[in-house]
């Protein structure tokens, strides 16, 4: 996946580009867990900052990977802050999203 992100970059893909969610490629990468596309996108220009429309951020998106932890340091490094768990929107089952909404997990919707 590194390989083909960073052949769409090289031809000029907008890094910044989100759909109407507000996922950004950078957040996808984070969702998903992926270290390696993560830190690409980030050396491309990718806001480390960016939320989705949800007000979630990278760690946010990442928290229930297997590379949470490596993900989370990796936006910290970068300034990007943890929500309070305390300010998590978990409503059945939807990580972040309002009940009913769905959730955009590896770029589909999860009914």
């Amino acid at each position: 996946m590194v390989e083909v992100a960073t052949t769409l970059l090289d031809a000029g893909a907008d890094v910044a580009l989100a759909d109407n969610a507000g996922v950004s490629a950078l957040l996808a990468a984070a969702e998903s867990g992926s270290v390696e596309l993560v830190k690409l996108l980030a050396e491309r220009g990718a806001d480390m900052h960016a939320k989705t429309k949800h007000d979630e951020n990278g760690i946010d998106l990442s928290k229930w990977t297997s590379n949470a932890e490596e993900l989370k340091t990796l936006f910290q490094s970068h300034g990007v802050v943890a929500r309070d768990p305390e300010e998590d929107h978990d409503v059945g089952g939807y990580h972040g999203h309002a009940h009913g909404e769905p959730s955009y997990h590896g770029g589909h919707a999860d009914d």
